[in-house]
């Protein structure tokens, strides 16, 4: 008799053309396919005895979408497979999800009659576990996942013996607990969940006081204050260049030197004050070329001509436009050197306002 109902239950499942679905749960379109697809999967599973498969296909689908088929061909799909004890927790879900099953459809009355005499069945077999939760749970029993929906009480029929079960909920929240379940009778468990975590308070950002911009970052290369100094040495030099080599040539003289020395030798006294005189000089001009070589280079590459914050960049920070001139404020001035090499080297000074 047994297995003339899951034959005719299998004759029923293979020429169901459509699924109904319960519409308090207003499941979305997309999910809706998704039920259908796997409840065809369920079905060819089932329909080459794969039970296990069937089953976990027909509970996908009643996830995707609740309804009352795919949960009575998950229990006859566990009931197949040799799962009495997943098949009597179906049983019992169905009765609590249709309680009055005489005003719903066709699909549901089929449920509950096929449920309730598993339940019937199979009751004095099995152990129960009546779970209750402080508000809404998910349950695994043994590390696998109880099949149906979120709930404060479920029904939970088990093989006698020793079982974990756990409630979870969301924030990573879950309780454990171990119970001992001998057959035909039942145990209760209830579960508190724990209270969300609170979150860890946000850091303030410190806030940048507008009044006192943030420090600078450092620039690279040397003030220009070194550039400037080079510059100024060497017009000194120059005129001090310049005024000794006119006193090489004029103290005393080609003209004093030729008639002071004739017939005299190197060591005669006017002879030997123009050549000092002489290296005076070219001392002078070789230091003053030195240091002028040394201050272009420094202009062109080794000189930071930046100036710290542009006006705009000062003017951003504090507020204020880049027109200090219009609000009774200076505005910058800078200078720049310039170098050309035409017709002969060139040295110069760019500024502005």
């Amino acid at each position: 008799m047994k297995r003339s109902l899951t034959i005719f239950a299998l004759f029923g499942l293979l020429s169901i053309p459509t699924l109904s679905f319960a519409q308090d749960a207003a499941p979305s379109a997309d999910d809706i396919k998704k039920a259908a697809a796997a409840f065809d999967r369920g079905r060819d599973a089932f329909r080459l005895s794969s039970y296990v498969e069937a089953a976990e296909q027909f509970e996908a689908a009643d996830d995707f979408a609740q309804s009352a088929l795919s949960l009575r061909f998950a229990m006859l799909a566990r009931k197949e497979a040799g799962q009495l004890d997943r098949a009597a927790t179906h049983a019992s879900l169905a009765l609590e999800l249709y309680p009055d099953a005489a005003s719903l459809g066709k699909d549901e009355q089929t449920l509950v009659t096929e449920a309730q005499a598993l339940l019937d069945e199979q009751g004095t077999v099995l152990g129960k576990l009546n779970v209750s939760c402080s508000e809404r749970c998910d349950l695994l029993l043994d590390n696998k996942l109880v099949h149906g929906k979120s709930a404060e009480t479920r029904s939970l029929y088990v093989q006698p013996g020793a079982h974990t079960v756990r409630a979870t909920w969301s924030e990573k929240r879950g309780r454990t607990e171990k119970v001992k379940v001998a057959a035909g009778s039942a145990e209760s468990v209830i579960f508190v969940a724990p209270a969300i975590p609170e979150a860890a308070p946000e850091q303030a950002q410190p806030v940048a006081n507008e009044q006192q911009p943030a420090a600078e970052e450092k620039k690279g290369g040397w003030s220009p204050a070194v550039f400037w100094t080079g510059a100024a040495v060497t017009a000194v030099g120059i005129g001090a260049s310049t005024f000794l080599g006119i006193r090489a040539l004029n103290e005393p003289g080609q003209e004093a030197v030729r008639t002071g020395c004739a017939g005299q030798s190197t060591d005669c006294e006017l002879y030997q004050q123009g050549l000092q005189n002489q290296m005076v000089a070219n001392i002078a001009i070789g230091a003053t070329v030195g240091v002028g070589l040394f201050t272009i280079v420094t202009g062109i590459w080794l000189t930071d001509w930046s100036g710290g914050d542009k006006p705009s960049d000062s003017a951003r920070r504090s507020g204020g436009t880049a027109r200090g001139s219009s609000l009774g404020e200076p505005r910058a001035f800078s200078v720049r050197p310039t170098f050309s090499i035409g017709d002969g080297a060139t040295v110069g000074a760019v500024g502005s306002f």
